[in-house]
């Protein structure tokens, strides 16, 4: 009998010729991974950033969880290592480059790589994900079974005592961790859980309206993870983000696959800390051009396609820019 295919990790993505990638899963993060670009380009209207600003990041730890495979622990900090933290290294060290080469000053380039490698803006999501992966691990070889419920509750009185202590992001931004391993543990529980077609409709409709309600009303404003800011009620946010996630992920079960998204969501742990250096200089191209709504399109196509192609050709020549090295 043929051994079980093992579902990848959401990004920490080892080769191996017997793996299958799921493809639904691969369109989902594609989409999430563009809603990131739309957060950056700063290019969407109030009602839109209503719908996706609680689940566009969120979302990725859900589906880290969603995809998580109990291993012997070794094997699973050996995949962190090799998937995570070596990429995370490596991008802290090419930060550093590009700081050299836009300053014409090595000083400022070090100093760039040193705040990148203690999680600054350009690739704070990384090491934040590390401290998720490795608290669920460590967590889950303590407490086995219980380990979803134990951090679930957690996470959500985590949650309000960082809000509430208006704590900054910490080394690479602990604290967000704190409450972002909850969404990692609920997408572990959703396994076998997600809603089918008919009710992950029906949620997602209640969602949309939902969110628009909470958004109008002021709750759902200024949100940012990376600097623990949600809104004036963060309550709606963690409420948003909770329902938002499982019933995302179910209704993108069921969307028809695009080879294109596919292919972009494979990409993402690359095009994270590097997706801005496109965005910008397109915004910089194309700021001018037509009308708003006009130049807006031409600037969040020409990105998608820049960083598609990027992602393309260096997973195929640097795999280890994508997690894709077996470092130990």
């Amino acid at each position: 009998m043929k051994k079980a295919l093992k579902a990848i990790p959401c990004y920490h993505v080892e080769e191996d010729k017997k793996c299958k990638r799921i493809e639904w899963i691969d369109q989902t993060r594609g989409v999430l991974f563009f809603f990131v670009i739309l957060c950056h380009s700063c290019l969407a209207v109030d009602w839109l950033k209503y719908l996706y600003e609680p689940i566009f990041l969120t979302g990725f730890f859900f589906l880290s969880g969603y995809l998580y495979k109990r291993k012997e622990i070794f094997e699973q900090l050996r995949s962190v290592f090799n998937g995570l933290f070596m990429p995370f290294l490596i991008y802290s060290v090419l930060w550093g480059f590009i700081g050299c080469v836009q300053n014409h000053s090595f000083d400022k380039g070090l100093n760039l790589a040193l705040v990148t490698l203690a999680g600054g803006d350009n690739i704070w999501f990384i090491p934040c994900l590390i401290w998720v992966e490795l608290i669920y691990i460590v967590t889950d070889y303590l407490t086995c079974r219980y380990v979803d419920i134990i951090l679930i509750a957690f996470s959500c009185v985590a949650f309000f005592i960082v809000v509430l202590s208006r704590a900054d992001n910490g080394i690479w931004c602990w604290t967000v961790a704190l409450y972002a391993v909850g969404f990692f543990a609920f997408g572990d529980v959703c396994k076998q859980r997600l809603l089918g077609r008919n009710k992950a409709i029906a949620c997602m409709g209640v969602y949309v309206i939902g969110c628009l309600v909470l958004g109008c009303t002021g709750c759902l404003n200024q949100i940012d993870l990376h600097l623990n800011q949600y809104g004036s009620a963060p309550w709606a946010f963690l409420l948003a983000a909770t329902g938002g996630c499982v019933t995302f992920v179910s209704v993108m079960k069921y969307v028809p696959v695009s080879k294109y998204l596919m292919e972009f969501g494979n990409y993402t742990l690359f095009l994270f800390p590097f997706h801005g250096l496109v965005l910008r200089q397109f915004m910089k191209v194309f700021g001018v051009v037509g009308g708003f709504f006009f130049s807006s399109i031409l600037i969040l196509l020409a990105t998608f396609i820049t960083c598609l192609l990027l992602g393309r050709v260096t997973y195929k020549y640097l795999p280890a820019l994508g997690g894709k090295k077996k470092w130990l």
